[in-house]
C-alpha cells in the first residue's frame, strides 16, 4: 500500500534538499574557481524568494520541488578540469548525502531516512547519464562532453 506519508515527504522535504545539496555542489565548485557570479535556482514557476550575498545568488520558485540548477559565469572561461569538476561536484554531494543517510540506518531504522537515502542516489545516477533535452544538458552529458570534445575546448 502506497503510504501518503512518504510521498508527501519525498515530495516536499526530501526531493528538494536533496536537489539543494546537489546543485550546492556545483556552485561551491564554481566558487573554488573564481566564478564572477554564480547562480544557483531550485524549482519552477514563480520566484518566491531571492538572495544575493557578494557572487552568489539563490532563487527559490514557488514550485521548489520541481528540479534546480547552478549556473557558474565568470569572463574567462573554465578550462576543461574545472568544468569536469564543476559537473561532477553535484553528483560527488550526493554520493556523499547517500552514504552518510544509509550508514545512519543502523542506528536510526525510518523509513523517512531510507527514501531520503535512495533518492540521492538517483539523483547521482539520473544526473550521471548523459542526456540534452532542448537546451539543458545533464552532468553526465557535460562530463561526457569534457573528456570527449578536447579538441572543441579550451585547455
Amino acid at each position: 500500500m502506497v503510504d501518503i506519508y512518504l510521498i508527501t515527504f519525498l515530495l516536499f522535504v526530501a526531493a528538494p534538499i536533496s536537489i539543494f545539496l546537489h546543485e550546492l555542489g556545483h556552485a561551491i565548485a564554481g566558487v573554488i574557481f573564481k566564478a564572477e557570479l554564480v547562480y544557483l535556482t531550485i524549482g519552477r514557476g514563480k520566484r518566491v524568494i531571492e538572495y544575493s550575498s557578494g557572487k552568489l545568488h539563490f532563487i527559490i520558485h514557488a514550485g521548489y520541488f520541481m528540479g534546480g540548477y547552478a549556473n557558474s559565469e565568470r569572463v574567462t572561461p573554465f578550462n576543461r578540469f574545472e568544468r569536469f569538476i564543476i559537473s561532477i561536484l553535484g553528483p560527488i554531494v550526493n554520493i556523499v548525502v547517500f552514504l552518510s543517510v544509509w550508514g545512519l540506518q543502523s542506528h536510526f531504522r525510518s523509513d523517512y531516512l531510507q527514501l531520503f537515502a535512495l533518492f540521492n542516489l538517483w539523483l547521482v545516477i539520473i544526473n550521471l547519464v548523459p542526456f540534452k533535452l532542448k537546451n539543458q544538458k545533464s552532468d553526465g552529458y557535460n562530463i561526457l562532453e569534457t573528456i570527449v570534445h578536447k579538441d572543441k575546448m579550451n585547455s
